[in-house]
Parts: C-alpha cells; sequence; structure tokens
C-alpha cells in the first residue's frame, strides 16, 4: 500500500511539475535575451510525421556488482496512418556490458494498429501485444489520481504543493545559455541545478505536503535523503536549431553523478563511489518524412486479457 501511495505522489508531483513549469517558461528568459529565447522554445516541430537517429551512452563504476556500460544506436519514424492511428518503426542495435561480460543488443519495435510489436533479437521472433495492454504493467493506474479529488485532506494538501511551487523562482535551478553556432545552427545550452531544488525550502514544503497527502511520514525524511543523494550531480540539455526554418534538429541530453557509498548501504569506509554517466542523442531529426509500417508477418499476437477471458 505504501509503494502504491508513493507511486501514486510521484506522477502527481510530475502532472504538477508539467503544470507549473510550463507557465514558468512564459516568464522568465533563464540568462538569454528575449530574441533567444524565443528562437529556444519555440521551435517549430508541427509535422505529420519525424525520422531520427539517436544514440545512448550508459557508464556506472564503482557499483557492487561490478561496472556497467551500454553503447546503442539506433534509428526510427514515426507518424500516422491514414486511420489518424499512431504507427512507430524503431531498431537498436549496440552492445551492454555487465561485470566483463558483453552482450550484444539487437531490437525492434513497430506500432501498427494498435498493437506493439517486439523482436528481441533472441531468436524468438516478433512478439505482438495490445499497446493499450502496456499501461496494466504501469505502477500506478491513472484512474487513482482521479480518486484523490473526492478526498478533501489530499486535496488541501495538493494545494501547498501547488502554493510551493507558485513561489518557487525557476530561474534559480534553470540556466540557458548560447553558445557557438554550428553548421548554421543555433546551439543552446539548458542546465539544471536539481540538487538545488531538492535543497530548497518550496522542495521541503512540498514533501511535508506529500507526507500529509499519503499518511506516511517518512515522506519528509526521504526528501532529505533525495537532497543528499544527487548533491552531485549535473543534468544538461543542448539543443540545436535550424536557423533557416527554426526547428529542432539534435537533441541531447546529460546527466553525470556520483552517490557516496554510505547512501547505498555500504559500511567499508574505503568504499569508492558510484559513477554514473548517461547521455541521449537524439540527432538527425527528418520532418514530415514518408511512413509506411506493416505488421510483421510472423508475428505472435499476445491477445488482450479482457476479450481472452
Amino acid at each position: 500500500m505504501r509503494y502504491k501511495s508513493r507511486s501514486i505522489l510521484f506522477v502527481a508531483l510530475f502532472a504538477i511539475l508539467m503544470l507549473t513549469i510550463p507557465s514558468a517558461l512564459a516568464q522568465e528568459t533563464f540568462g538569454l535575451s528575449a530574441e533567444d529565447f524565443a528562437l529556444f522554445s519555440s521551435p517549430n516541430v508541427d509535422a505529420d510525421s519525424l525520422g531520427f537517429d539517436f544514440a545512448v551512452d550508459l557508464n556506472i563504476t564503482g557499483a557492487p556488482d561490478e561496472s556497467v556500460t551500454m553503447a546503442l544506436t539506433g534509428t526510427g519514424v514515426i507518424g500516422m496512418d491514414a486511420a489518424g492511428m499512431p504507427v512507430a518503426d524503431v531498431s537498436v542495435t549496440g552492445t551492454s556490458t555487465e561485470a566483463g561480460t558483453s552482450t550484444p543488443v539487437d531490437l525492434q519495435f513497430r506500432l501498427v494498429d494498435g498493437i506493439l510489436y517486439m523482436n528481441l533479437g533472441d531468436g524468438s521472433g516478433w512478439i505482438g501485444q495490445p499497446a493499450d495492454n502496456m499501461m496494466d504493467s504501469l505502477p500506478v493506474d491513472p484512474t487513482d489520481l482521479g480518486s484523490m479529488s473526492e478526498d478533501p485532506e489530499a486535496m488541501a494538501a495538493m494545494g501547498e504543493m501547488m502554493s510551493a511551487l507558485a513561489d518557487m523562482e525557476v530561474s534559480q535551478y534553470i540556466t540557458i545559455s548560447r553558445l557557438d553556432d554550428m553548421n548554421n545552427q543555433a546551439h543552446f545550452q539548458l542546465n539544471v541545478d536539481l540538487s538545488g531544488f531538492l535543497s530548497s525550502d518550496a522542495f521541503t514544503q512540498m514533501m511535508g505536503a506529500a507526507g500529509s497527502m499519503t499518511g506516511d511520514e517518512s515522506m519528509a525524511g526521504m526528501g532529505m535523503m533525495m537532497a543528499m543523494m544527487f548533491q552531485n550531480m549535473t543534468l544538461s540539455y543542448d539543443q540545436f536549431v535550424d536557423l533557416a526554418d527554426n526547428r529542432i534538429r539534435q537533441g541531447v541530453v546529460d546527466f553525470a553523478m556520483s552517490v557516496d557509498p554510505a547512501m547505498m548501504g555500504a559500511s567499508d569506509s574505503d568504499a569508492e563511489p558510484v559513477n554514473i554517466a548517461f547521455t541521449l542523442d537524439v540527432s538527425n531529426l527528418q520532418y514530415d518524412v514518408p511512413v509506411s509500417v506493416t505488421a510483421p508477418e510472423d508475428a505472435m499476437v499476445i491477445p488482450d486479457a479482457a476479450s481472452a477471458g
């Protein structure tokens, strides 16, 4: 029950942040000129389809179970079919290494007619499942969020969280710079001081209200623990905007943190910190590309549990 309550809470917090941050962005330029901020925040991304390449790099060192590395590249296209249904075709290749053992990665995904098809590259072939079924595997049922509106105490706590966010100066934790243009593209870099936010009075107030909403008094302490855990963390987003048409051509997320082993329960005072580095690079964005996705002929489709019953 406590796990479910916390899951509902974090989904609620995410929803609140998504509602609050855009209004804050509309009132701040975060160090950019008005012209540069308009270019950064209002790129023309309207399109019926989108093609892209991407790369994922993950490195974890100092972990008790040895280092972990992952280097993946992929390509994909997403769009809508003639009936207005979403379609997608994504492929991923690369290598994953854990404790010195490397495993090749060769994944394929297709979304057609509401069915998500997956080929894991392990010889089992294509497997399909209704995309709606994926919602059943989420730790939180989205309908649970609606039940909070019937709880006066939960709504009061939600109001406190909204108030804390409304009083927060977002520009204290988010900065944006325009770097040197590259290949006729404007290069922006956004940096997030997540550790500063987690240590702020606003976040402390939010966690206190969250504890009231869930009846979990440990939430306030968990907020302090999160602030300590993420104190050595950097998070940035680089965005490249084509100056010819104001479209985003590339976006790169970089995340790095060093975790004190004591925060993970290590009793050895000589234990090395756990270092995590993650990069997601989405590049070669192409708009209104032709999309033709068909269902694999040899796929085994797992039926909807409801219809099967």
